[in-house]
């Protein structure tokens, strides 16, 4: 039976510093990284350290996809996450204003 161990995460040396300040920090904070440097693992990282509702807003509804599955596969699912793209978000709190909406696909 070949099984595959899954390995420890060991985050970087600037990964650290970014949970460091999602733990302990206060303010603002920008998370810039270069292709392959972790920007989804980061995030999906820093959620298993953040107290209270998080909400993860992404541009499109694949990116949407692929972080929840990420976040999943991580053990990242909690009571307070709510992971969306920016027009979904924005039409959930809608929702909450007006249930009776309704959206027509087919119209602009």
């Amino acid at each position: 039976m070949d099984t595959k161990a899954e390995k420890p995460y060991i985050p970087s040396i600037q990964q650290q510093a970014f949970f460091d300040f999602v733990e302990f920090g206060s303010g603002s904070c920008v998370l810039e990284a270069v292709a392959g440097a972790g920007k989804t693992t980061t995030p999906v990282q820093a959620i298993k350290r953040m107290r209270g509702n998080v909400a993860v807003v992404m541009f499109n509804k694949d990116a949407a996809a692929d972080f929840k599955a990420k976040a999943k596969k991580a053990g990242v699912e909690r009571q307070g996450l709510f992971i969306s793209t920016c027009h979904g978000a924005g039409y959930s709190a809608w929702r909450r204003f007006d249930a009776k909406s309704d959206i027509q696909e087919r119209k602009i």
